[in-house]
């Protein structure tokens, strides 16, 4: 789920731009070293584009796949405002709470006993929203927040938002009444707050993990030593010092009232060869997954960690995170961008199954996802690897 920032926009319009361009590319600018294209002509594009029907006519556009939608909620009690996003859903039993971007945020919580009639039955007020979670017993929703633009005053700046420079973090939301969710904890995750979260209740020890990964686009605060970090980190630019992995719990016999308690810190700082990121490499940890392995019976952490490609890192100690093997090379694709890791809930034929999938910004391959053996967390084992057709 990695929304989109400047740098990445520029990438989605390459497909377009190779078509809209071809043929009328001239020299080289000598002063820039940039390409130089004639003007944009408009039978061109109208050309590129189908006119035989009415592109605002959803039912000229059906493509359900052999799905049919059985019920809808905006996620809204009044009126959808306009522009309205939404980034992720966490269920428990009969109610879906949804995450809700800019510009409204918050949350809501969407009762589904009757899937054919969903209804807000509750909402709560916020920053625009990434991840969400919800606990075990249905008892808390952990509510993520990041910024995903430069502050104000900061080179590169696309924003004049006066309270950007604000802390993002987690919240932790008592949801026990659905129709009145009440803040319970807020927790802020330097520079740039949550980009996903995994929240696994460890049956075993009975601790509620909540594992946290950053997409530090920019930093807006004076920089400075991230913990765990070997350096400072810079104020703009993605920064490999500050981005990591945080494991940390849900404590509930906090005075407070349940908060998140850092345990420790994974992070990966060697730089890695090769990207379909421009011209640079692009390691942070996109996304993870804990599970106690049922082979060896030790905790581990899977994580999606980008151009880093798959890390395992056993976490018995989650003080001392403790990397056990990585992968970092998924052929016949010539990308990494691991965006997804899971594992299979039961073994396979006696074979404990890892799943990886990249994702493709712009480039010549399509869906894909790598499967691997990691019946020996140490030691994964390429099984095999499968790509949309065409």
């Amino acid at each position: 789920m990695s929304p989109i920032n400047p740098r990445r926009s520029g990438l989605l319009a390459v497909p377009l731009l190779a078509l809209v361009f071809a043929g009328c590319v001239t020299d080289e600018d000598p002063t820039t070293g940039l390409t130089v294209a004639d003007p944009l002509d408009p039978d061109l594009l109208r050309s590129l584009i189908v006119l035989d029907h009415d592109h605002s006519d959803r039912a000229a556009h059906a493509g359900a796949h052999g799905l049919g939608l059985l019920g809808h909620a905006s996620g809204y009690t009044g009126e959808t405002p306009n522009g309205a996003s939404f980034n992720e859903i966490a269920a428990h039993g009969d109610l879906v709470f949804l995450s809700r971007g800019a510009p409204a945020g918050g949350f809501a919580v969407i009762d589904i006993a009757d899937p054919a009639h969903p209804k807000v039955i509750g909402e709560w007020a916020g920053e625009p929203g990434f991840d969400i979670e919800v606990t075990h017993d249905g008892k808390y929703v952990l509510f993520a927040t990041q910024r995903n633009n430069l502050p104000l005053g900061f080179p590169g700046s696309m924003t004049e938002a006066p309270r950007e420079h604000l802390p993002r973090g987690l919240f932790v939301v008592d949801v026990s009444d659905p129709t009145a969710p009440a803040f319970t904890s807020y927790w802020p995750h330097p520079y740039n707050g949550v980009h996903t979260m995994e929240y696994r209740l460890d049956d075993k020890t009975g601790t509620e993990f909540v594992v946290i990964q950053t997409y530090d686009l920019g930093s807006s605060l004076v920089p400075r030593v991230v913990p765990g970090a070997p350096a400072a980190a810079p104020p703009v630019g993605i920064m490999p010092a500050s981005q990591r992995v945080t494991v940390a719990e849900l404590d509930r016999s906090a005075i407070e009232g349940p908060a998140i308690r850092p345990l420790g810190v994974y992070q990966v700082h060697e730089p890695v060869e090769g990207s379909d990121w421009l011209q640079d490499p692009l390691w942070f940890p996109h996304d993870s997954h804990v599970e106690r392995h049922p082979v060896t019976d030790r905790l581990l952490l899977y994580v999606a960690y980008w151009d880093a490609g798959m890390r395992i890192v056993d976490i018995e100690d989650p003080s001392k995170p403790t990397e056990i093997a990585k992968v970092t090379e998924f052929p016949p694709s010539a990308l990494v961008a691991l965006h997804d890791v899971k594992t299979a809930p039961q073994l396979i034929d006696g074979r404990h199954i890892t799943v990886t999938g990249p994702e493709i910004v712009s480039a010549s391959e399509t869906g894909q996802f790598t499967v691997f053996d990691t019946t020996d967390p140490t030691n994964p084992v390429r099984l095999g690897h499968w790509t949309l057709p065409g």
